[in-house]
């Protein structure tokens, strides 16, 4: 077996005894998890060839599985070989104002570990209806649960609050496949990211690659769904990268703003 998708809740207290997976496992999908982190973690140690994690809790307090320190250290000392972790975790709280908790919430996960070495990127959310706090990488796929409720953000990579509303996992793999591209592939000399329905969100993930890459010197961007606040942080962006001798903006930007960059 290779593949696993489970289920497992408190009344499932994982013990070796119980419960055995193929120690050649690559991939593993947790869904409405509820088991103690030390119950998580006797299961993970089995599975020394684990390529890809996908972990889904919903907890009543915030306890050790938001702590991304304690994620770094067991997966170096126990994942050697895992490439892909997704997770989303949730739990109810009370909270004093929209913002509370997301900087304390997400400082953990913005290691070297977490934005260098493994690109997972993570971000810490509050629900404006609902009250708890969730925490999930970026991107997620297939979670199913109330992601579509309107939310304010701070991302691991990101200084800046975002008020959202659109499912989590419709912020596609755009915000990973931009980061990736340009911010960590410092061989990367030309990138075509025309007619990609990079939208505002996308826009802004971007310019923060843009600012850092020192590299890339050819830029496409050509037909996208940027948005004024987008277009804003690409223009920002563009005249701080030196490096870029061509680009070609196509529609997306107003001829004011492109004449800015001239």
């Amino acid at each position: 077996m290779k593949n696993c998708v489970m289920n497992v809740s408190d009344g499932d207290a994982y013990s070796p005894s119980n419960a055995k997976l193929d120690v050649g496992l690559i991939s593993l999908t947790i869904c409405e998890c509820t088991l103690p982190r030390d119950s998580i973690e006797l299961l993970l140690c089995e599975t020394p060839l684990l390529r890809h994690f996908k972990l889904v809790c919903h907890r009543t307090t915030f306890d050790s599985i938001f702590d991304g320190l304690d994620w770094e250290l067991f997966i170096r000392n126990n994942l050697p070989a895992l490439e892909k972790f997704e997770f989303f975790f949730s739990y109810r709280c009370k909270r004093p104002d929209p913002f509370h908790g997301l900087s304390s919430g997400i400082a953990s996960f913005q290691s070297r570990f977490w934005l260098e070495e493994k690109h997972w990127f993570v971000v810490a959310a509050n629900p404006i209806k609902l009250p708890e706090f969730w925490l999930y990488t970026r991107p997620l796929s297939n979670i199913d649960y109330a992601t579509s409720q309107a939310r304010y953000e701070l991302a691991s990579i990101n200084d800046g609050y975002r008020l959202i509303a659109r499912p989590i996992d419709a912020i596609s793999h755009t915000d990973l496949n931009v980061i990736d591209c340009i911010k960590f592939t410092q061989a990367l000399i030309k990138l075509d990211l025309g007619q990609n329905t990079i939208d505002e969100a996308g826009a802004q993930f971007l310019a923060v690659a843009l600012k850092m890459n020192t590299t890339l010197t050819s830029l496409s961007l050509r037909s996208n769904l940027f948005g004024q606040n987008g277009r804003q942080c690409l223009v920002n962006a563009l005249e701080q990268n030196t490096t870029l001798t061509i680009y070609d903006l196509g529609d997306d930007l107003t001829e004011t703003e492109t004449s800015n960059l001239s």
